[in-house]
């Protein structure tokens, strides 16, 4: 794997250019969880992984409870979190886990 770069979608548009290019992995930022499940089949049917930052995600507290239903449900690459029992719980599920720091 080469990518270098890791595209982030901040709406579905943004999205959906990334199911056309040439990137396995990408970033979802602002996310509504209802759009979770629909976000994580496209991806699926793409052959795309993705990585959710899971403080961006609206309607869903970002704490390891979470963490493990979005490990569980919809199987992601990856999560990014400030939150380190958000880390701590998204490498316990074999996910990897990007601690966001300011």
């Amino acid at each position: 794997m080469d990518q270098k770069i890791l595209p982030a979608s901040a709406s579905m548009k943004d999205f959906e250019r990334f199911l056309e290019s040439s990137y396995e992995i990408g970033v979802f930022l602002d996310l509504h969880i209802s759009q979770l499940k629909n976000v994580s089949m496209m991806a699926k049917q793409h052959n795309k992984k993705m990585i959710y930052h899971v403080d961006l995600i609206h309607g869903i507290r970002s704490d390891e409870y979470a963490t493990e239903f979005i490990c569980q449900e919809y199987n992601p690459y990856g999560l990014i979190s400030t939150k380190s029992n958000v880390i701590l719980k998204a490498k316990q599920k074999g996910v990897i886990a990007i601690q966001r720091i300011f």
